[in-house]
């Protein structure tokens, strides 16, 4: 059975559309797990997060030297260390 050029051409620039479409999807599908890989390796982590980010801010006062931890908020709390005492703060002499 032979068919005619015209359906032989339609059929050859139906089958390039596939494959151009095909190739710009796993582009789109790579360039997006590329994104994803970059985010996730050079998030902006600090000494306040664990294996995972708090979403707190580490602030100090450079007056003082005292750290305080902002939250998403924007609310402030001393940063306490493990014994209760304030974090970071300079011992001030008279």
């Amino acid at each position: 059975m032979s068919q005619s050029p015209q359906r032989i051409i339609e059929m050859a620039v139906a089958n390039a559309g596939k494959k151009v479409v095909n190739h710009i999807a796993w582009m789109l599908f790579v360039g997006y797990l590329s994104i994803a890989a970059i985010g996730w390796f050079t998030s902006d982590k600090d000494d306040t997060d664990g294996h995972k980010r708090s979403n707190m801010v580490l602030r100090t006062d450079y007056g003082t030297g005292c750290q305080y931890l902002e939250s998403h908020t924007g609310v402030l709390t001393p940063r306490m260390s493990a014994d209760g005492k304030h974090t970071g703060c300079k011992v001030v002499s008279k």
